[in-house]
């Protein structure tokens, strides 16, 4: 995650994913692990004009008002993550950020700090640049991913009221095969009781819940917000990747 994307559709599709949790499955805490990179030059978070979401009026006012001057142009000084906390906090809603700059090198004691603050009854949502880990990492490329090891270290120390989400931006593969091989990734590295997820064009969040019925409760709450996200996003789908320990595909 970076600064620069704060308050563009994809923050209104993902904060809203986390209100919807919050509320719905009456949780209390949010702990946002933000993996926070620095920013570039690559023009990516210039979506920031687009529609309002039934039950996301508030958050959408807050997104474009904490992003503009008094002038009503958008600033990129203005631009911060920070931010969501006070709008979650005068909800009633605890926050915790993982705000300090994550790096390749840090990533162990990184995960470590995080893993120490987990309390009861938490949404917590991992948010690298692109995603579970691809191929080789280095210092070059290693901070854009979450490595699964890291996955499982968050999924184990959580008690089974929370729910662990994780950003993935859509790789160049059919839909089908991306969603099929993720979830054997995913099972073979983490072994998850229920997972899902939620899309809305080359943007994902995969869930992760430790019983079977809590994770059916997360996607019916996946599948809520897809519905309700439809009207300013035609390509929104939710599904579940695999409930229970299943066979892996050969």
């Amino acid at each position: 995650m970076k600064d620069q994307y704060y308050g563009d559709k994809r923050d209104y599709f993902k904060y809203g994913l986390v209100l919807r949790l919050l509320r719905e499955l009456k949780l209390g805490h949010f702990s946002f692990v933000v993996m926070l990179t620095r920013a570039d030059d690559t023009g990516h978070g210039g979506s920031v004009e687009y529609g309002v979401v039934d039950g996301a009026e508030e958050l959408h006012q807050h997104l474009h008002e904490s992003i503009r001057d008094e002038a009503g142009v958008v600033c990129g000084s203005r631009r911060n993550v920070r931010v969501i906390a006070p709008f979650l906090e005068a909800r009633g809603l605890s926050c915790q950020i993982h705000d300090e700059l994550f790096t390749h090198r840090d990533r162990s004691s990184y995960f470590r700090s995080v893993r120490a603050g987990l309390t009861q009854g938490t949404v917590v949502l991992l948010d690298p640049d692109n995603g579970l880990e691809v191929g080789r990492l280095n210092a070059e490329n290693g901070h854009r991913y979450v490595l699964f090891q890291e996955v499982k270290s968050m999924y184990d120390a959580m008690d089974n009221d929370s729910i662990l989400a994780v950003y993935q931006h859509h790789r160049r593969v059919k839909r089908e095969v991306f969603y099929a091989s993720l979830y054997r990734d995913i099972q073979h590295n983490v072994a998850p009781v229920a997972c899902g997820c939620i899309s809305e064009n080359v943007v994902a969040f995969i869930t992760l819940a430790k019983t079977l019925e809590l994770g059916q409760q997360v996607q019916a709450v996946l599948d809520r917000h897809a519905e309700a996200f439809r009207r300013i996003a035609k390509n929104t789908t939710s599904r579940p990747v695999g409930f229970g320990p299943q066979p892996l595909p050969a």
